[in-house]
């Protein structure tokens, strides 16, 4: 697979150019997402972002690219809408992180690699719109944090119990994946999904 392409590293684009990027990046992921990874060509992106495959290839190598490109589209703008709620460390650092390290050990997978990922976009999604975002503040980065004189022995135990839930769940389901055991992603996905619930209601506990 391409390397990701990272939203920060911007190129000389005006505000048109940078809006056609985004566009086409935001129709790959929805075209991946309704008719799988397989089936998605750059032909359907195009007509259904309303450009050319010319104006594609301006932007992205390939596919992966604009798929990836979109995937960190959606993890900024969880991070925009996190800080907007007047959030004052990084929430979103360490899931952000661990997410993209569990996509790096799959992501040699192929086609199936890229069908996880979409799931995780997904479980983030979920997460975003079932968690409060007092319960995230648990989520700094884990390695400040856990060193950081300013917080409190509670702070830190609690990212640790947030951050060991949450390795826990990864760890299980990366040995599945290696055995073939994973029948179902999505099913898979939930086991991480309810590791960090429990590490979030551990770690407001601790800071209540």
């Amino acid at each position: 697979m391409a390397d990701p392409v990272s939203v920060d590293a911007e190129v000389t684009l005006g505000p048109r150019a940078r809006a056609r990027r985004d566009s086409i990046a935001l129709h790959t992921l929805s075209c991946v997402r309704e008719n799988g990874w397989d089936a998605t060509t750059i032909d359907h992106i195009v007509v259904a972002a309303g450009a050319s495959r010319r104006t594609f290839f301006n932007y992205f190598k390939t596919k992966a690219d604009a798929f990836w490109y979109a995937a960190q589209m959606g993890q900024a703008d969880l991070l925009a809408q996190v800080r907007s709620a007047g959030a004052t460390s990084d929430p979103w650092g360490a899931v952000v992180t661990a997410q993209v390290s569990w996509a790096h050990q799959v992501e040699k997978r192929g086609r199936q690699g890229l069908q996880a990922l979409i799931e995780m976009i997904d479980s983030v999604d979920e997460l975003n719109r079932s968690v409060p975002v007092h319960e995230l503040l648990w989520v700094d980065e884990v390695s400040h944090v856990l060193t950081a004189p300013d917080h409190s022995p509670q702070a830190r135990a609690a990212t640790r119990a947030a951050a060991s839930s949450f390795n826990e769940a990864r760890n299980q389901v990366t040995r599945l994946w290696a055995r073939e055991e994973i029948d179902d992603l999505a099913e898979a996905m939930d086991d991480v999904l309810s590791a960090l619930s429990r590490g979030a209601q551990q770690a407001a506990a601790s800071l209540a």
